[in-house]
Formats: C-alpha cells, structure tokens, sequence
C-alpha cells in the first residue's frame, strides 16, 4: 500500500491526523492502528525519539526507531 493510501484510510477511519497522533487513546492504538506506525506514535508521545537538531540551513533529523530496532523488525519477516 502507498503511503498516501495508508495516510487517507487513517484519516478517514479515525478523524484527522491531530485526533490520531494526539488524542486517541493508546489502547486503541494498538488494537487498531497497523503495528509499526502505532509503535512509532507511541514513542513520540512518550518522547523515545533521537532528534538532531538543524544548523547553518540543515535541517534537523528525527528518528523515531534506533537502527537495532529496525533490524528486529527485519528479521520478524
């Protein structure tokens, strides 16, 4: 599925995406958002992420999955 895809059947199943990322309940998420991307809204409410901030015009980079992290996923499949 093409993320635009994935993106709008979110949307339109659970409102915008503020209500998703900020207000459903955690609970709901995981029972009924795909794995991985209730994973990763997960750990940016609880702030589990590794940001680099921008400098001298480049922009800032947010990781929301450690390397290890994407690996283990990897090899579940």
């Amino acid at each position: 599925m093409f993320f635009a895809e994935e993106y709008l059947s979110l949307t339109q199943g659970f409102g915008n995406e503020f209500n998703i990322l900020l207000s459903m309940p955690e609970e709901q998420i995981k029972k009924e958002l795909p794995q991985r991307i209730g994973e990763g809204i997960i750990k940016i409410r609880k702030g589990e992420v590794d940001i680099r901030p921008g400098y001298d015009g480049e922009y800032g980079r947010i990781k929301i999955f450690s390397e290890r992290e994407k690996k283990k996923q990897m090899s579940l499949f």
